[in-house]
């Protein structure tokens, strides 16, 4: 019958609207989306990939218009292009097996996380977004812990840290207060190990101010070293 279509197949005005939702999709979507093809050398290795098509998101998570890049290679993009890119991306390509990673990217001075796939032969799609600010967050949170320790670790003052009246960290100089061999011997003993029993019961009592309140009371009461020899122990706060 003239106008209709075969059994299974859709008429030219559902692909239509199909094509429709997915160009809305493409060009409005957050995550940055491209479609590219790779570019492989004489012994049919990859050794770059073209860009066939990139959405608006793409623009905005790399600074490169489309109209720079839609038909070039990565190379001439990019020059100085990781090798670990073209390597990952040629094997989605030509294995069809999707991969997902972070990696950052030296010409565009940005980190991203992406899923790689094929949807041909040949070819790869990629999803990504920025986690440039995710990662230098926490690159300078490790800095940071890196710092703090060493200023710990270097501390001439006695520094232990406790949890439900367990140590869990000692530096050298509260090893050294202590009269212990090493900060092994003192990890998981018990608080009250190294407290004078005279003054266990007030020690109590402001551990547990410290912890609840945050209060912060200077205190020099005696305890027993491991050697049992009387020590003084100078403050108590609160670790969040």
């Amino acid at each position: 019958m003239e106008g209709s279509s075969g059994p299974g197949v859709r008429g030219g005005s559902g692909r239509s609207d199909d094509q429709t939702r997915y160009r809305l999709l493409f060009e409005n979507m957050h995550t940055g989306l491209a479609l590219h093809e790779i570019v492989l050398d004489d012994q049919g290795l990859p050794r770059d990939y073209r860009f066939l098509e990139v959405n608006p998101a793409f623009e905005e998570l790399t600074g490169l218009r489309a109209e720079a890049v839609v038909g070039k290679s990565a190379l001439q993009v990019l020059p100085g292009l990781e090798p670990s890119w073209i390597e990952r991306y040629g094997d989605v390509a030509l294995t069809g097996r999707p991969q997902r990673f972070e990696d950052y990217s030296s010409e565009l001075g940005r980190y991203y996380e992406v899923s790689a796939f094929s949807p041909a032969p040949g070819q790869f799609a990629t999803l990504f977004s920025d986690i440039t600010s995710r990662k230098l967050t926490a690159q300078a949170l490790q800095a940071a812990e890196e710092r703090y320790r060493s200023l710990v670790e270097s501390s001439p003052n006695a520094i232990a840290v406790h949890r439900k009246g367990r140590i869990v960290y000692v530096n050298p100089a509260g090893v050294k207060l202590i009269g212990a061999k090493s900060q092994e011997e003192l990890i998981g003993r018990n608080l009250m190990d190294f407290v004078h029993p005279d003054y266990q019961e007030v020690v109590t009592r402001r551990a547990a101010a410290a912890y609840t309140r945050g209060e912060v009371a200077p205190s020099s009461r005696r305890s027993s070293s491991v050697s049992t020899a009387a020590r003084w122990t100078s403050r108590w706060w609160r670790f969040p």
